[in-house]
């Protein structure tokens, strides 16, 4: 469609025409260019310190102490300095904005279309042989299409929010493990080193009875394969420990060195969690409406919804007008112009079948995640019931190690038993330390799972920060 505007002196025409677009110009936004600096970004990570300012607004806001001159950091904090400095996190934060800026790309009207024209007529001779014209063209694109447009960015913007709320989470978790990776190696260590000291004691009094003819070699023997293999065992624990501490690291987005002059603490960490059914069925009930993934889901399925109202809204012709004016040879003409879309030969049976496919797919997916939050929970609860048991037990059995042991340093002061008789029973003690340490750490894990089953902390200083500050401090809860 050509529409024609009359122009009845052409250079003030190509000055108006010079002075809009400048106009136009003085609107737009610059590109500034914003290089990558590998050293300078190594440099700053290396420096990262968990006693920076930024940090500690941050946990002014949710209303934490700051622990970075005392140097004792709980699980809740070093969750606080994750979500400031995790780079999974980070680039969920730039994900949300990139979706924030689609909401203002579906929001905005289309341009119309401007075209400058001009014919000379080599057969006039009387008039102006010149005709001067502008072509437009403007797309009827408000009211509903617009309207779908921005309602599906909605439900990206909010995919992108529920996403960093999902990885949010899984930050927490992985800290979470790593922490007591980190505890459990400590208490390990701990354990092994008694161990090895009150083996290496029975090792010296085996050989002073292999000197004196009161014991044959095999018993030293004995003792220095165990003593090697608690050693072994020592320097895995070791290993262990180092590693969970990268893995703080990780976690955290705070370099090792940054965390090497504090510690973590984590009071808890032997305690049984009690769990009730009327706590457990509330949070069950919670977690098959509202868990992250679920919300996902049904934000997913929301967008197949609105793009097949899109595809069927896409059957009907769009409409384009063109008013319009000219100046042909002196002669003043005003037009209006009409563009329709003809449905011809389909009417958008493809893309709108497509659609009303991708949505039962959606539909279907919400079920298959409702189901699976449900088997997370009932298995989850049962394993940790499991792990308690098997803690109890040994507990038990450790209670039983440590009665022998006071019995053997009864005897021995009554002279009934011997030096090597009170180490093996403080050996035996030691032992049991290990396995109930053990059986801790299945239960934390075990509880871990259940809690990531749930979405949501049953214990620790973590209660206390509530997950929709943290998300709004962090920029996800707008």
């Amino acid at each position: 469609m050509i529409n024609r505007m009359p122009v009845t002196n052409p250079s003030q025409s190509r000055l108006c025409i010079t002075l809009g677009i400048l106009l136009g110009l003085t609107a737009c936004a610059h590109y500034r260019a914003k290089p990558l600096d590998l050293h300078s970004s190594a440099q700053q990570f290396a420096a990262a310190s968990l006693t920076d300012e930024q940090l500690a607004a941050r946990l002014a806001a949710l209303h934490l102490q700051n622990p970075a001159y005392s140097g004792k950091w709980d699980r809740a904090q070093l969750l606080v300095v994750a979500s400031e400095r995790n780079p999974k996190l980070m680039m969920a934060r730039s994900q949300m904005k990139a979706a924030s800026a689609a909401r203002t790309t579906a929001g905005a009207l289309p341009n119309p279309t401007l075209s400058l024209g001009s014919e000379y007529n080599l057969s006039q001779s009387t008039e102006s042989p010149w005709l001067w014209s502008v072509t437009t063209d403007w797309l009827l694109d408000a009211g509903l299409h617009r309207q779908l447009r921005m309602d599906l960015a909605d439900t990206g913007l909010n995919a992108a929010r529920l996403e960093y709320a999902e990885i949010l989470w899984s930050v927490r978790s992985e800290l979470r493990a790593a922490l007591l990776g980190y505890f459990i190696s400590s208490q390990r260590i701990q354990l092994l080193n008694r161990t090895i000291n009150n083996q290496e004691q029975l090792l010296e009094l085996h050989r002073q009875r292999i000197t004196q003819g009161e014991a044959v070699a095999s018993d030293a023997l004995q003792v220095e394969l165990e003593l090697a293999r608690e050693r072994s065992n020592l320097a895995e624990s070791l290993r262990l420990q180092n590693a969970a501490c990268a893995q703080i690291a990780a976690a955290t987005g705070m370099p090792i060195t940054a965390l090497q002059t504090q510690s973590m603490v984590w009071d808890d960490v032997l305690h049984v969690t009690s769990i009730d059914e009327v706590q457990l069925n509330h949070l069950r009930d919670k977690a098959l409406l509202s868990r992250t993934d679920l919300e996902r889901a049904v934000s997913n399925y929301q967008g197949r919804e609105l793009e097949l109202q899109q595809a069927v809204r896409h059957q009907y012709p769009q409409i384009s007008i063109g008013p319009g004016f000219s100046w042909d040879h002196g002669v003043k003409k005003i037009s209006l112009g009409l563009t329709v879309g003809l449905p011809v030969f389909n009417r958008n049976q493809g893309p709108i079948a497509e659609a009303e496919s991708a949505r039962e797919l959606a539909g279907e997916q919400v079920l298959q995640v409702q189901s699976q939050i449900l088997n997370e929970i009932e298995s989850a609860h049962q394993a940790y019931l499991t792990s308690v048991q098997a803690l109890q037990e040994a507990i038990k059995q450790h209670d039983a190690a440590d009665k022998l042991s006071v019995q053997a340093q009864q005897a021995m002061t009554l002279g009934a038993a011997d030096r090597i008789e009170v180490i093996a029973a403080q050996l035996l003690v030691t032992t049991q330390s290990l396995t109930v340490l053990d059986n801790v750490e299945r239960m934390q894990q075990a509880l871990g799972q259940l809690e990531d089953a749930l979405r949501t902390p049953l214990s620790g200083p973590e209660l206390e920060l509530d997950r929709k500050s943290l998300l709004e401090v962090s920029g996800a809860g707008k």
